[in-house]
């Protein structure tokens, strides 16, 4: 007798030399990072400035959250277990996410610094050849581990999050460095609130895209790049399928996703034992167009009575949470 509900799952572990990549990127970035960190903190000592201390400040952060991620990639790296049988890689979202809170709580801290700088009436003095040595010296470091970091921002959002501090990073020197060339010729040192109020928005601003590129990944949300419509359609189109549904699509980690969907197929199909060559089509076609490599897929045939449909949707429907 032919079995009524078929079920396949298959499953590729190529995860662990991504994570080891990002692991090494990561480690190379916080290094880089850490040197420059203290040069800041020195030269804003020495100059007087408030842009080149919110950058310092922005980078403990970003050396928090690179420690975060680097820690994030190695447990990505631990294969999939009974108790854990998705894997570790939604730790990397996780990351991503802290790191997202803390962008933002830095930003918010700087921009009363600033304001509150702004709005006093005493005078402040920058060094602005000290702030322009510092500023340059950071932004041969930020392009040096943005091209390490940018090889690799495909591969994790851990990687991405990482990119996204680096890119404020070097936009926030550039600015210092565009900063003490305008002090040193007009002398205006408020010139100097103004850059750390500007660094301060960039910071506000990749955070807010980071915490929702993770707040999405850790809500199971369906990737914005797969269209639901396309791909029951593109299933629908195998021959003998007659309907698609119960399409549930998880992201494990930066692209890689999980698919589970029911498949409809006629009676004489499952008769003919010719469902195993639908399933095998419908996987080929979900790699292949939607780049899903991670698929449980369960073959019913055609029902005619709705109460028997329903029941088995009943039995069937929650074992995917």
């Amino acid at each position: 007798m032919v079995k009524e509900h078929m079920v396949t799952h298959h499953s590729h572990h190529h995860h662990s030399c991504h994570a080891s990549g990002a692991a090494w990127r990561l480690s190379a970035a916080f290094g880089l990072s850490v040197v420059y960190m203290l040069m800041e903190i020195a030269g804003s000592y020495l100059s007087g400035s408030l842009a080149l201390l919110a950058d310092a400040g922005h980078m403990l952060v970003h050396n928090g959250a690179l420690l975060i991620a680097i820690v994030a990639a190695y447990v990505a790296q631990r294969q999939p277990d009974e108790k854990y049988a998705f894997g570790y890689g939604r730790i990397e979202a996780i990351g991503g996410f802290l790191n997202a809170l803390l962008l933002l709580g830095v930003g918010i801290t700087l921009a009363f610094h600033g304001a509150e700088r702004l709005h006093e009436h005493h005078h402040h003095t920058v060094e602005a050849s000290i702030m322009g040595a510092v500023a340059f010296a950071g932004i041969l470091m930020h392009a040096l581990s943005a091209w390490i970091l940018y090889r690799g921002r495909r591969e994790s959002l851990n990687v991405y999050g990482a990119f996204l501090h680096l890119l404020v990073d070097l936009a926030a020197t550039l600015l210092a460095l565009g900063t003490s060339f305008a002090i040193s010729l007009t002398r205006w040192d408020c010139l100097d609130s103004a850059a750390s109020l500007l660094i301060v928005a960039f910071i506000i601003l990749s955070a807010a895209n980071l915490l929702r590129r993770s707040f999405h990944v850790l809500m199971d949300r369906t990737p914005d790049n797969v269209d639901i419509k396309a791909m029951k359609k593109a299933l629908c189109a195998i021959p003998h399928v007659q309907d698609v549904h119960h399409i549930l699509i998880r992201t494990l980690r930066a692209g890689d996703m999980y698919l589970s969907a029911h498949l409809v197929v006629e009676q004489t199909c499952m008769d003919a034992e010719h469902w195993m060559a639908c399933r095998k089509k419908a996987q080929d076609i979900l790699a292949a167009d939607f780049g899903i490599h991670h698929t449980l897929l369960q073959v019913e045939p055609m029902e005619s009575d709705a109460d028997d449909h329903h029941a088995h949707d009943h039995d069937h429907g929650h074992h995917h949470h």
